[in-house]
């Protein structure tokens, strides 16, 4: 993304202990592209009392020590926001990850395959092939510990979420609207889960839990049967 536009936003209280500073109210790259530019500055320039930051579609979430923000910390973090933001620009200043993820696309992983199949007009292999084709943006982590909600999808395989959530197996698949994303884990789902992958994407015990974060690209590759049983062997 290019060009020297300043970041319009607004910036708002969050509880007694947060800030909400937020670029707009849509799902799309241009203003995901803007939270992860000012996430990247204030992890390289850190606010005084700083400690998290959580990326959303379109806003960054600005958490401060209790101690800081007791008095006018809050209005003086809000000064600093502010000067910060208005020194931004639309071109990209934070580092992105391009990962390639393994996914055997069959009705025994993705057990809703063949309805989506049937609900789009497409075959199977027209559905595996237009979700494979595109790499995705990691718009933000949530949900579940590791899920990341990832698009644009294309409108050709566009499904509103199911009316009746299921549960679904860890590595699913799954689309839903303009988004495709990954369950880390077995839990209910209300997506079309449509193949699964055999990598683990979430480990409560490893220094890096999660293997994707907000603005990694992310391509899906698909595999056979065979090499999937392989990988999960390894």
């Amino acid at each position: 993304m290019g060009g020297t536009e300043p970041m319009a936003c607004k910036i708002s209280t969050l509880g007694e202990n947060g800030l909400l500073v937020q670029f707009g109210n849509e799902v799309n790259e241009t203003l995901n592209e803007k939270v992860h530019n000012l996430q990247q500055l204030l992890t390289d320039h850190p606010l005084p009392g700083t400690i998290d930051l959580v990326p959303a579609y379109s806003s960054l979430a600005v958490y401060f020590d209790p101690a800081y923000t007791a008095g006018s910390g809050t209005d003086t973090a809000m000064d600093e926001l502010e000067k910060l933001t208005r020194t931004l620009t639309t071109e990209s200043i934070a580092a992105s990850r391009f990962i390639t993820i393994p996914v055997c696309y069959e009705p025994a992983q993705g057990t809703d395959l063949l309805a989506v199949s049937h609900a789009t007009g497409l075959t199977v292999e027209e559905v595996i092939a237009i979700h494979s084709a595109p790499v995705y943006r990691v718009y933000m982590m949530g949900f579940l510990p590791g899920f990341a909600y990832m698009g644009p999808l294309d409108a050709r395989i566009r499904l509103p979420r199911k009316s009746k959530p299921a549960r679904v197996p860890a590595g699913s698949i799954a689309i839903a609207a303009n988004q495709t994303g990954i369950y880390p884990f077995s839990s209910p789902g209300g997506w079309h889960t449509i193949g699964r992958t055999p990598l683990r994407l979430f480990d409560a015990d490893a220094e890096t839990p999660c293997s994707l974060r907000s603005g990694d690209q992310v391509k899906f590759e698909p595999i056979s049967p065979e090499e999937y049983k392989n990988m999960l062997q390894q």
